[in-house]
């Protein structure tokens, strides 16, 4: 039994709010209609390899997971009004944050890393 922690233990312990949108209509709603979002707030859609910002007011920065939780691709700064942004066949996830927050940033290159452990 690993004692690793897990990516979502570890964004738990960064002090990190990431909401979980893994229904139609989370999925569907995402970020639409929020203005901002704060240092250390996110959305992890499940399961998702393709975002769009249309409609949206802010640049988000955007982390791509496979199935695993391996991070496989990172977009930064996506600017609001993007048709479609693609994180790749293997994409099962995607961690979308507000553009430059320097906290997910550095909790998610730590999950990142600690996913490729347990693989």
């Amino acid at each position: 039994m690993s004692t690793q922690p897990t990516v979502a233990a570890v964004w738990a312990r960064a002090g990190l709010r990431v909401l979980r949108a893994d229904t139609p209509l989370r999925r569907m709603r995402g970020l639409l209609g929020k203005s901002a979002l704060s240092s250390g707030e996110g959305l992890l859609i499940v399961p998702c390899n393709a975002i769009h910002t249309l409609g949206m007011r802010f640049a988000i920065d955007a982390r791509f997971y496979d199935r695993h939780g391996r991070l496989i691709r990172t977009v930064l700064n996506i600017r609001p009004g993007r048709l479609w942004i693609f994180g790749g066949f293997r994409a099962h996830s995607v961690l979308e944050c507000a553009a430059g927050d320097k906290l997910i940033a550095a909790a998610a290159d730590v999950a990142a890393g600690i996913s490729s452990e347990q693989s």
